[in-house]
């Protein structure tokens, strides 16, 4: 079962993970509600990302997957600053729905799966149990990005 999978503490190692390992100008927040739900604000002196959990296994399993998926978004900013297209990050940021939109979401996805690859790796856990939820929940969100 995968919930038994999804615990909090494995979403404070990832936090760690991302904090210290990847992103050193990166601050994350895990404060628990009602519904999980995450935000990743671009940098002005760091990156920050806040993910809203519920203490339940459901809601750890949502919250990893959206951390890691913000995260995706701190790669992609990286990489379209180095471009020199910080407008064009943000405008695509910026949208609510669409084509656009929905690549941009799938590649902030792309980018936090090959982060949570490198989580995984080394860890005694079901690694590819958990790389097909963290991609059915991305299909599910970039869904959700469609035209009305």
């Amino acid at each position: 079962m995968t919930a038994h999978i999804f615990t909090f503490n494995l979403l404070k190692e990832a936090k760690s993970f991302l904090c210290w390992d990847i992103f050193p100008q990166l601050a994350i927040q895990l404060a628990p509600v009602q519904n999980a739900v995450a935000f990743y604000y671009p940098p002005s002196d760091h990156h920050a990302i806040v993910v809203f959990y519920m203490n339940s296994p459901d809601s750890c399993k949502e919250a990893f997957c959206l951390l890691f998926h913000e995260a995706g978004h701190v790669q992609q900013q990286q990489r379209y600053a180095n471009a020199g297209q910080d407008k064009e990050f943000s405008a695509n940021l910026n949208l609510d729905k669409g084509p656009v939109k929905q690549r941009f979401e799938r590649q902030a996805w792309d980018f936090g799966r090959e982060l949570l690859q490198q989580f995984l790796s080394g860890k005694k856990i079901a690694t590819a149990i958990v790389l097909k939820q963290y991609d059915l929940y991305a299909d599910k969100s970039i869904d959700t990005y469609g035209d009305i």
